[in-house]
C-alpha cells in the first residue's frame, strides 16, 4: 500500500472512521480547545472524530463545482484555535489540495486527507493518500475497494505512524515502527514481565 501511494508508513486499522479517530487521538495539540476544520457535505465520520479525539469540529463550506472543502471558507471559518483540517474526497474527487496544504504550512496546521471514496484519484499528478501529513481510507462495504470493513492510515511521519500502531494494537509498547517490529509478537504477549 506504502509503495503504491508513495508514501512511507500504511497502518492497517479496524475502520475508516478509525483511522481518522487514531490521527487525531495521536495529536496532543487538539486536546482540550483546538479545532478541527471538517466539510459539512460528508457522512458524520468526521466530525465524530474530532469530538472524540477531544477537539472541537467548525465546519467549512464545500465549492460548489466540486463538492468537497473549500480553501476559502477555511480560511473565513479559521481562529487562532484551529489546529487541523479533515478535508474530504467525495465521489473519487479529491479536494484542491495545494491552497489547503498552503494555509496549512502558512498556520502550522494538521492536514488528514479522508480519501475513503478515493481510490486511484489523482490531484496534480499526485495520488490521493500521499499529499497531507496522513490520510485514511476505508474499506467498508460501500467503497471502491472493500473487504466488508476496514481501514488505513498512510503517512510519511514515523513517529506518528508509531502511535497510530501503538492505538490500534491497545497500546503496546513493542509495537513500533521498526521492520520486524509492527506487532506483538508471541514471546512479548507471553513474557510475565511484558
Amino acid at each position: 500500500w506504502s509503495e503504491w501511494l508513495g508514501v512511507r508508513h500504511s497502518v492497517m486499522v479496524n475502520s475508516g472512521s478509525s483511522a481518522n479517530l487514531l490521527t487525531l487521538a495521536a495529536l496532543r495539540e487538539l486536546r482540550g480547545d483546538g479545532e478541527v476544520i471538517v466539510p459539512p457535505l460528508t457522512m458524520a465520520s468526521p466530525a465524530f472524530v474530532a469530538l472524540h479525539a477531544g477537539a472541537i469540529p467548525v465546519f467549512a463550506d464545500v465549492h460548489p463545482d466540486t463538492w468537497t472543502l473549500d480553501p476559502e471558507a477555511i480560511a473565513r471559518v479559521a481562529t487562532p484555535r484551529t489546529r487541523a483540517i479533515i478535508p474530504v474526497a467525495l465521489y473519487g474527487l479529491p479536494p484542491d489540495m495545494d491552497p489547503i496544504m498552503d494555509l496549512a504550512r502558512k498556520n502550522g496546521w494538521f492536514v488528514l486527507e479522508d480519501d475513503a471514496e478515493c481510490f486511484l484519484g489523482y490531484y496534480k499528478g499526485k495520488v490521493a493518500g500521499s499529499i497531507a501529513h496522513a490520510s485514511s481510507f476505508s474499506f467498508q462495504s460501500s467503497k471502491h475497494m472493500t473487504s466488508g470493513e476496514g481501514g488505513m492510515v498512510t503517512t510519511d511521519d514515523a513517529e506518528l505512524a508509531t502511535k497510530i500502531r501503538r492505538m490500534s494494537s491497545l497500546g503496546y509498547g513493542a509495537v513500533s515502527g521498526e521492520a520486524g517490529k509492527s506487532r506483538i509478537t508471541r514471546d512479548d504477549i507471553q513474557d510475565p514481565s511484558y
